[in-house]
This record gives C-alpha cells, structure tokens and sequence, in this order.
C-alpha cells in the first residue's frame, strides 16, 4: 500500500457514510464529496466529507444510546434502547393483530399472515403450540428479542467485555469499518494509487460498467428470441 493511501486511510476515519453514498450512486454523481466541482474527488475532499460525517454518526449513536450524555453506553442504556425497540414492534403487531384487544393474538383474531413468513414469525411466538399467543408468550418473546439485540450490540461495541460501550470503543469499530470500506473504494477507483480520485479514473470504472450492461443487454436479447 502506497504512504499515500496509507494516510488517506488514518485521516479519513468516519468517512463512511459519505462513500458508501456515493458507491451506491456511482462516484461520479457524489456531488457533495467533489467540493470544487471538477470532476474528481482529491484527498482533501475525501477528508472534509469525513470530518463532517465523523460529528454526524458519533451524535446520532449518542442520541440513541447515551441517555445520560456522560459520552459512555452503559449495559442498562443500550438494554433500554432495544426493549423500547422490541416494545414498538410487539405493540405495533398486536395493534393489527389483535382485533378483540384482549392482549392475545388467537383464531378470533384476524391473522392475514398464516401461511407465509409473518405466520412463521407469529408461530414461532406460540411457545406452547396451542394456536393462542397469549400475553404472557408474548411478553417472554419480547424479553428475548431484547435481550438478543442488546447481546448483538455488546458483541459489536464492547471491545474489552465489560458490558459497557465507551466512546473510544464506539470510535475503534467505526474507524475499523471506515478503513475497510475507504479500501474499497480506492481499490475500485484510484488506479494510480495516489490516494484520490481522479476524473479519468471515474470514467474509465463507468465505462467498464457500460460496457458491461449493454453486454448483458445484447445476452438477454439473444435468449428471448430463441
């Protein structure tokens, strides 16, 4: 790896967001990446989109998360955060469901989805196999699926296992995955490897992807005339 890259990839930390926008749209249409509006995306660019999306993901995870805004997630905070989560899920399943609102989900209820995978899902509720999802199963399975969403976190933020998430934990995942997906991008894009994006490195990524769609074009074309 170029001392280039290598310095495009410490520098551009929480650049994430904005590459991952602009790999969905094609880089060429990443507008607000190409400050100066020359076609190209430089280093510097890169940088600035990643300093504005560093402050924008660290605030919407402290406003999710960080209840007492002490700059650390605690057990109990991000436990709060997924039952508040599966309560709104479980509520809003019973509010469509549960058509005598006696708490419950069973044949009296319409139940559109038997048969498909929402009747999977609500099967799966049925601990006792009875065809009624009473209060009580469904109150054990939101306590599950909490519980499941406040592990998967842990597993994801709590580096050192301790059961809370501090600010330097939360910046090390991000900064990881923001390398992982800056490689990416470079890889597809920076031909010459001198850690931006030049117009004609652009052009020539979306000419191959041109090419590529008009061949499968002609392919789909063939077959249907058979």
């Amino acid at each position: 790896m170029s001392s280039n890259r290598k310095k495009l990839v410490i520098l551009s930390l929480f650049a994430v967001a904005a590459v991952s926008s602009a790999e969905a749209h094609g880089f060429h249409k990443a507008s607000r990446l190409d400050v100066n509006e020359d076609g190209a995306v430089s280093t510097e660019e890169l940088i600035t989109a990643a300093a504005t999306n560093v402050a924008e993901k660290q605030a919407k995870f402290a406003a999710r998360y960080d209840a007492n805004e002490d700059g650390d997630v605690s057990g109990a905070e991000s436990l709060a955060v997924a039952e508040a989560s599966v309560s709104e899920h479980f509520d809003h399943i019973l509010g469509h469901l549960d058509t005598n609102e006696d708490g419950a989900i069973s044949d009296e209820d319409d139940r559109p989805f038997r048969g498909r995978r929402g009747g999977r899902f609500l099967d799966g509720l049925d601990l006792d196999e009875d065809g009624i999802i009473t209060a009580e199963e469904l109150v054990a399975a939101a306590g599950a699926e909490a519980l499941r969403l406040h592990e998967r976190f842990l597993e994801k933020y709590d580096v050192n296992e301790d059961g809370m998430v501090t600010g330097d934990e939360s910046l090390g995942v991000h900064v990881a995955a923001v390398e992982e997906r800056t490689l990416a991008i470079l890889a597809r894009y920076d031909a010459d490897e001198d850690g931006a994006i030049s117009a004609g490195e652009i052009e020539a990524v979306e000419s191959n992807k041109r090419g590529r769609g008009r061949g499968r074009g002609r392919g789909r074309g063939r077959g249907s005339r058979l």
